[in-house]
């Protein structure tokens, strides 16, 4: 983790104190280097019920972008900036755009510049601000409709941002890479369909297993009278 994601996430926490959105411990912190129980202790928080747990603002660096499950309640994630490796991007989204999500969408936010679109249609200057947002604002984009396989395009694509920040790139192009990617995209998104319908049938069975009482000590049961009533050993 570097000094000057803690920096701003410090910052950050700091105004939305400041605006009252902290109080009664509805804001927690989460950032690389924290205590593995520390960090399970807020994990747990936050996937809680509100009725359980306050706090519903969870500020984290991209120590939380993998092997978190974040979608019990909460359904908006705000990127405060967009990384350049479009992999941690699609990263960060799956903590809470995944199975098991209750609401109906998931609702997804990054900056642009106040003059977004006229930058879109006139073109953006490379190395300045309003350009430079608008640009990941298109990779951004590029990076959802591509989701299902960002393994070739996901380079390109972050070589283009890197190229765009040095001022040397206007234009985000992966026509290519995304044309020599379709293949392996149509059967990713196959496994991933599959993988779905394994997932919600496991749910089905977990949750008739609790309907039915299926826990082995009532198995057990249940065959020691059906012996004893056909008069069998045990």
């Amino acid at each position: 983790m570097k000094e000057g994601y803690r920096a701003t996430q410090k910052w950050l926490a700091d105004l939305l104190l400041s605006q009252g959105l902290g109080e009664a411990d509805r804001l927690m912190i989460l950032y690389g280097g924290m205590a593995s129980d520390e960090r399970e202790k807020i994990k747990a928080a936050f996937q809680a019920h509100p009725d359980t747990a306050p706090v519903r603002i969870l500020l984290a660096t991209d120590a939380a972008s993998e092997g978190l499950d974040l979608q019990n309640h909460c359904s908006k994630l705000i990127h405060y900036e967009i990384p350049w490796n479009p992999n941690r991007m699609e990263q960060r989204n799956g903590r809470i755009d995944r199975h098991g999500q209750k609401a109906k969408e998931v609702l997804i936010y990054h900056f642009v510049g106040k003059g977004y679109q006229d930058q879109a249609t006139q073109g953006c200057k490379p190395g300045e601000l309003e350009g430079d947002l608008e640009f990941l604002m298109r990779a951004a984009q590029k990076i959802n409709t591509i989701r299902e396989d960002l393994g070739k395009v996901g380079p390109v694509i972050a070589a283009q941002v890197e190229e765009a920040m040095l001022g040397q790139r206007v234009q985000l192009d992966t026509i290519q890479a995304e044309r020599e990617s379709e293949p392996l995209r149509r059967l990713l998104k196959f496994e991933r369909k599959v993988q779905d319908e394994i997932a919600k049938l496991k749910e089905k069975l977990d949750q008739t297993r609790q309907d039915l009482r299926l826990d082995p000590a009532n198995i057990l049961q249940v065959v020691q009278v059906g012996l004893q009533l056909a008069q069998q050993p045990l």
